[in-house]
C-alpha cells in the first residue's frame, strides 16, 4: 500500500493531474488507495475520475454506487463520474436521471462514459439537463485505431475529451521494431514514444498504469 501511495504522489508532484479509477479495480481497494492520497494533497490540484459498473446502471444503483465511491475516496465530490459500460437491460434514461440528480447535489461535477458508441452517447445526452457528456473513454492504440473512424471527429466537433486506455496493447507494442527504432533514435523509452504519439491530438488523454516511481517519471516526461 505504501508503495502505491508513493507512486501516485510522485505522479502528482511531476505534473500528472488526472487520476482515473473504478470500484471494480481491486474490488474497491484502488479507490481506497486514491482516498489516502487525496488526504495528502490539495484536492483542487487534481481531476478525480471514477466509474459505476454496468450492474449499477439503474437509478438506485447509480445513487448507491456514488456514495460508496465517495466513502472509499474520502472526498465529497467526484470531478468526472463515468458509466463504465452500457447496459442494454437498463434504460439509459434511468441512468441519466440519477446523474442529473447527482450533479444538482454537487456530488459529481461532470459526466463521462466508457465503451459507448457515438449513437449511445447521443441517446444518453437527450436525457441530460443543462449539461453534456464531457468525456469518452475507449480503447485506443497503434494496433486498434477504430476510435479515429468515428469518435475522434465527434469529440472535436462537440468539445469532448477522449480518454485512451490499453495504449500499449497489453505490452505487445513494446516489441514493434519500428517503435523500438524510434526509441533508440531519440534516446527515450518505447512507452514514451507511444505516449507522445497519443497526445498528438490535444483532446486525447492517455490512461497509464504505473507500478514504480521511475515508470511514473518516464510517463510524465513523455510530453517533452
Amino acid at each position: 500500500i505504501k508503495n502505491k501511495i508513493e507512486v501516485l504522489l510522485c505522479g502528482i508532484k511531476n505534473g500528472i493531474k488526472i487520476i482515473d479509477t473504478a470500484p471494480s479495480y481491486e474490488d474497491g481497494h484502488a479507490e481506497e488507495i486514491v482516498g489516502q492520497v487525496i488526504q495528502r494533497i490539495n484536492r483542487d490540484n487534481i481531476i478525480l475520475c471514477t466509474k459505476f459498473e454496468p450492474d449499477s446502471n439503474s437509478y438506485h444503483g447509480v445513487i448507491k454506487s456514488v456514495d460508496q465511491s465517495l466513502k472509499r475516496l474520502q472526498t465529497d465530490y467526484i470531478d468526472i463520474y463515468q458509466a463504465h459500460w452500457p447496459n442494454p437491460e437498463i434504460p439509459i434514461s434511468e441512468t441519466m436521471r440519477a446523474l442529473n440528480e447527482l450533479l444538482d447535489q454537487g456530488k459529481i461535477r461532470y459526466i463521462g462514459v466508457c465503451n459507448f458508441t457515438k449513437n449511445e452517447i447521443i441517446e444518453a445526452e437527450k436525457y441530460l439537463k443543462n449539461t453534456n457528456i464531457v468525456s469518452i473513454q475507449a480503447e485506443y492504440n497503434l494496433n486498434n485505431r477504430m476510435a479515429e473512424n468515428e469518435l475522434f471527429q465527434f469529440c472535436k466537433l462537440n468539445r469532448k475529451l477522449f480518454f485512451a486506455y490499453n495504449l500499449f496493447n497489453q505490452g505487445r507494442l513494446k516489441k514493434n521494431s519500428f517503435i523500438v527504432s524510434l526509441a533508440n533514435k531519440y534516446g527515450v523509452s518505447v512507452h514514451q514514444i507511444i505516449i507522445n504519439w497519443s497526445i498528438e491530438n490535444n483532446f486525447v488523454i492517455p490512461i497509464l498504469n504505473s507500478i514504480s516511481k521511475d515508470h511514473t517519471l518516464q510517463n510524465a516526461k513523455a510530453i517533452n
